[in-house]
């Protein structure tokens, strides 16, 4: 492994746009109102656990992706997919 995956995949990913941060706080929204109606429906149980800590890994690798990925937005002096 490189140095430069490593620190891609260990540094901090800031939003480099509005449009990125907006796609983090919608990913968050849709995950946090699936949590609301799974809250509501589910008994109280160990399962019930379950599928909240995979909702939270779900929305982790969800904002992984976005900040990997990145690039919604073209940095003047970034080529494309060099985030």
């Amino acid at each position: 492994m490189t140095y430069e995956e490593i620190c891609k995949r260990f540094d901090h990913h800031p939003p480099r746009c509005e449009q990125t941060a907006e796609l983090h706080a919608l990913v968050r929204a849709e995950v946090k109102r699936l949590a609301v109606a799974l809250n509501e429906q589910l008994p109280d149980d160990r399962e019930k656990s379950v599928v909240f800590m995979k909702l939270e890994e779900a929305l982790m690798w969800a904002n992984a992706s976005i900040a990997h990925g990145c690039c919604l937005c073209v940095q003047p002096t970034m080529p494309p997919n060099a985030c």
